[in-house]
């Protein structure tokens, strides 16, 4: 698009900080209005930002990465209108399956890395374990479902836990710097739909919605950079370098 370039990035990275804190600010004020027009911009701001550091999208990995910040513009619409029951409501089962496909995008984005091996988890499978522990221990903790949930949470969970162990497995092909912020952008995503689960799911959390809510979206919002981060730049230094 004419008019974005490199430069572009630096203020789409700022827009996204800047909505970021007053969306964090209507927790406080229980703004409905504050937050629904801050909270829809968040992944846009973020998904011209990773254009911007991209753009012209000239590998599978930078158009799934795109895609799934899509899907997570989606995802952040639907559930402002979930309407607070254990199940979730409708909007709640449109927001989950919105970020089950932001995850399945990033999975893909870090399965067309160039230089990386093909495969669910590719070579060095046993990096995968502690996720598939973690795994366990969430299903413990959120057993028994609502009538349901049970098959919708199941392959949820297990789906982000196989993309942030991809992440991992990646990070030899990114830079190093690179490589950490992408590894704790995927675990930082992970504890947020962890908490949402535990607080929407479970009693094992107190009361306490605006603290559990800036948990969720400083954890959301912070993943999220990381990811995009250390995704772009690795990619663009590999993608300079080739030609």
């Amino acid at each position: 698009m004419p008019g974005i370039n490199q430069n572009s990035a630096h203020h789409f990275l700022g827009l996204f900080l800047l909505f970021s804190l007053a969306n964090l600010g209507a927790m406080i004020t229980a703004s409905s209005s504050d937050n629904y027009l801050t909270k829809p911009f968040l992944m846009i701001w973020l998904g011209w930002y990773a254009y911007a550091r991209l753009r012209p999208l000239r590998t599978a990995s930078a158009k799934w990465l795109i895609v799934g910040l899509a899907f997570s513009f989606l995802g952040d619409t639907f559930l402002m209108f979930a309407d607070g029951r254990p199940s979730g409501g409708l909007f709640f089962l449109l927001g989950l399956s919105s970020f089950l496909l932001t995850h399945v995008a990033y999975w893909l984005a870090f399965h067309y890395w160039p230089g990386q091996q093909r495969g669910l988890l590719s070579e060095r499978p046993l990096l995968a374990l502690p996720f598939l522990l973690y795994w366990g221990v969430m299903i413990w903790l959120l057993w028994p479902l609502p009538a349901g949930m049970e098959v919708p949470v199941l392959i949820y969970s297990a789906v982000i836990l196989i993309m942030a162990a991809k992440a991992l497995q990646i990070g030899p092909n990114l830079l190093p710097g690179d490589q950490l912020m992408l590894l704790v952008g995927a675990i930082l995503f992970v504890l947020s739909d962890s908490i949402i689960a535990i607080s929407r799911f479970t009693d094992w959390l107190p009361d306490w919605p605006v603290v559990i809510g800036w948990a969720i979206m400083i954890t959301y919002l912070g993943g999220q950079l990381l990811i995009v981060m250390g995704v772009t730049r690795s990619l663009s230094m590999k993608l300079s370098g080739a030609e």
